[in-house]
């Protein structure tokens, strides 16, 4: 049998101690195999590990190597959520989330480049970010929901919207119905449903198709809600019948005259039907437009 000599074991055995976890070049950290810098602040090795698929709410402040913030989810009005994937090569953020565990809070520091090629959910790079520059991230897992939890909640979600949304349908001819009463509205609907209402004639060229057309516009929900308008900015420029705005804007402006004001009472059919937008607009809703023909050429 041959004589082990432990002297030689002990020193491979910390040289590979030494190549999996050595340290780091920034002060405090240690760097894993792939290059990872990481930094602990808080370790709970008991607690809850997140699994690939699991969804992550994070408390994240990611910054540059000289403190200039870049994101800090702890302003932010939600809580920045992340869902666990595979490390695509290594020294990434989704590395670093899965050395954590449940209330752990730890700093990592990646390169620019991998960083917005391997993460998603994030926004690309800012203009002033070069590949090479390094970011200093902050994180503490807050709250790990399993996949299936998570899969769970938004089918019940997206159940709930879909009812949201069947009502909204149904009710919607009514609604209408309701606010032409209530505002005295005396005109009558084209074929598609537009309430025409005109406010003041203009005198100008009419507004034609193929027409690049100038409008000042405020938008509203039928309870007065205003969800976008152009006061205080330039008017807003569009191709009538060619650009991609509403089929509302299209078949009612095509009534005007430049100069000439008018509202809009539009089905959601002419507006953003089933879809809604912008999370101001539900599926279903109607809209009016108050809206200013400046110029059409």
């Amino acid at each position: 049998m041959k004589k082990i000599n432990f002297k030689l074991m002990a020193v491979a055995l910390m040289a590979i101690a030494m190549v999996s976890c050595s340290k780091s070049k920034y002060k405090g950290y240690d760097v894993t195999e792939s290059g990872l810098h990481y930094k602990f602040y808080t370790q709970n090795s008991d607690a809850q590990a997140p699994q690939i698929g699991d969804v992550l709410t994070l408390s994240l402040v990611y910054k540059t190597e000289n403190d200039s913030i870049i994101e800090d989810s702890r302003k932010a009005p939600y809580p920045f959520m992340i869902i666990l994937q595979d490390s695509k090569f290594g020294n990434d953020l989704y590395e670093g989330l899965a050395m954590m565990r449940l209330g752990d809070s730890a700093s990592f520091v990646l390169k620019a480049d991998s960083f917005y090629i391997s993460t998603a959910g994030f926004p690309d790079a800012p203009s002033f970010v070069t590949p090479e520059m390094m970011f200093i991230f902050d994180i503490k897992i807050e709250e790990i929901t399993p996949k299936a939890e998570f899969e769970a909640q938004m089918a019940e979600m997206q159940r709930m919207m879909e009812e949201e949304a069947s009502k909204a349908k149904e009710s919607e001819p009514e609604l209408i119905k309701t606010y032409i009463t209530e505002n005295n509205i005396k005109v009558k609907p084209s074929a598609t449903g537009l309430y025409y209402v005109e406010i003041q004639r203009g005198s100008g060229k009419k507004a034609q198709n193929g027409m690049m057309c100038k409008v000042n516009y405020k938008g509203y929900l039928f309870d007065g809600k205003v969800f976008d308008s152009s006061e205080g900015r330039e008017p807003f420029e569009f191709r009538l019948g060619q650009d991609a705005v509403i089929q509302g804007w299209h078949e009612g402006i095509a009534l005007m005259n430049v100069g000439g004001k008018a509202k809009l009472i539009l089905p959601s059919s002419l507006a953003y039907g089933a879809n809604g937008a912008g999370g101001m607009i539900p599926p279903y809703s109607p809209l009016v437009f108050e809206v200013e023909l400046v110029d059409a050429e």
